[in-house]
């Protein structure tokens, strides 16, 4: 099973996650750097609502992504507006992604995973998008475990069809 960890972070947190999960993994991350600097919390508040509202697709600095060579793609981003950012959902787009798992983490104070989950399933019909992982849970040491117990067994596609 070949994983890589693709996130988007403003604040850091993210971040810091995504790095843990790929170093426990042993896998490769990749941050996904928005063209545009979102600014302060609240200019990214307002800049986010836009884009939702406005449904557009936002620009990266990274290069096209092609994500081909992995089974299962890690996703991790702060939840805005109940939703992943358009900057992570833009390059997800991009990606060659038919046909793989993704397996979505997020953190937020308040907010759950749940509506970012119907995001990327009606956004990525194509993929599986499986055992997602909320913030709080994943700073809780047995429950982080058991999440990576989970995703990185080795029946783990064969468990999941």
């Amino acid at each position: 099973m070949k994983f890589v960890v693709v996130y988007f972070s403003k604040t850091g947190t993210t971040k810091e996650i995504a790095l843990k999960i790929a170093k426990d993994l042993n896998c490769e991350a990749i941050e996904v750097v928005a063209d545009k600097e979102y600014g302060s919390y609240f200019s990214a508040v307002l800049k986010s609502g836009a884009e939702f509202l406005l449904n557009k697709s936002i620009s990266y600095k990274n290069e096209k992504p092609d994500l081909s060579t992995y089974d299962s793609i890690i996703v991790g981003f702060p939840i805005w507006y109940n939703k992943m950012p358009k900057v992570l959902e833009s390059y997800l787009s991009d990606s060659n992604i038919q046909g793989k798992s993704l397996i979505p983490f997020c953190t937020s104070g308040g907010s759950t995973i749940k509506y970012s989950v119907t995001q990327l399933r009606k956004k990525f019909s194509n993929v599986k998008v499986q055992n997602e992982m909320n913030y709080p849970e994943i700073k809780d040491a047995e429950k982080y475990s058991a999440w990576l117990k989970r995703i990185n067994s080795s029946n783990y596609l064969s468990q999941q069809d």
